[in-house]
């Protein structure tokens, strides 16, 4: 396996008075005897472990025993599983691999409505910047550094909450400018 020993870390080789060495400032973020593990969120993330090596899966699914506030509610080695296992469990987060037999993951967004939160997990950085275009929450590499994982597991659970765009009602009105010039536009059916 790729993972070599690295596969065997789990929270225990975290350190609990800084989350990269001496950085101060992931000391502060988690509290100063709070390891980032122990945080405890009221919204449980409902985690979709999409790859289609099934070691990579392991080694994910065994950095995130420790995460008390992830709970994996399916693996799927494909796009086409991932899909069905979407409609059927409703995950509100998902650890996407880019690279995949049978279609990318990219090629599952297009297939998700409402579209969770998204964590590309591969072993390839050329697709990064693609991956935040389509306003993923992390790009991590493999093998997963435990760090970069909470971290990115933190962004998620201190996001502000999404709101629903409403469409506009024909009583609306909008102010386009252009230049010097305004114009106000109303809507009808």
């Amino acid at each position: 396996s790729r993972f070599g020993k690295s596969a065997t870390t789990s929270c225990l080789a975290l350190s609990r008075s800084a989350s990269d060495g001496n950085n101060q400032e992931g000391r502060q973020r988690f509290g100063p005897n709070l390891h980032p593990c122990q945080m405890i969120s009221e919204e449980t993330l409902r985690a979709l472990i999409v790859d289609d090596e099934a070691p990579a899966r392991e080694h994910l699914t065994q950095l995130l025993e420790c995460h008390c506030n992830v709970k994996i509610v399916g693996e799927a080695n494909s796009v086409a599983t991932a899909a069905a296992l979407c409609r059927d469990l409703q995950p509100n987060l998902i650890f996407l691999d880019v690279q995949m037999p049978v279609g990318d993951g990219f090629s599952l967004l297009s297939k998700l409505d409402p579209l969770p939160a998204i964590i590309f997990v591969t072993g390839y950085d050329e697709y990064a910047v693609r991956a935040f275009e389509v306003n993923a929450v992390d790009y991590l590499i493999k093998p997963v550094n435990p760090h970069r994982l909470a971290d990115a597991l933190q962004r998620i659970i201190h996001a502000p909450p999404q709101t629903q765009t409403k469409p506009f009602l024909p009583s609306d009105r909008i102010l386009l400018r252009t230049g010097k010039t305004a114009s106000r536009v109303c809507f009808a059916h």
